[in-house]
């Protein structure tokens, strides 16, 4: 996963420090982030995305294409206590998955 980004860094002309400015985190923290000796939190993962305008999907590795989703809307609907009803809508496609 960090391979990836660190090249979306590269790409960009960033160096570490700037980066771990951006993601209000210590050179050292993302230091260690790159070691793999910390987890990415979320929040960060959220914030690379929208950065370098992709997906979460794409940063770790899960895809290939670097476009983000577009228009990407989830709800859920609790109709009782094991009955759900959730709805992912990508642009002009949409899935449902009821249980």
């Amino acid at each position: 996963m960090f391979q990836r980004i660190r090249n979306l860094r590269e790409d960009n002309d960033l160096t570490q420090e700037q980066l771990a400015r951006l993601l209000n985190v210590s050179q050292a923290t993302y230091s260690r982030y790159k070691q793999g000796e910390l987890d990415i939190p979320i929040q960060s993962l959220i914030k690379l995305a929208q950065y370098y305008s992709t997906s979460i999907d794409y940063l770790v590795n899960l895809t290939n294409t670097k476009t983000p989703y577009d228009n990407l809307s989830v709800s859920i609907l609790y109709l009782q206590s094991n009955f759900y009803i959730l709805t992912i809508s990508f642009s002009s496609s949409s899935m449902n998955i009821s249980k």
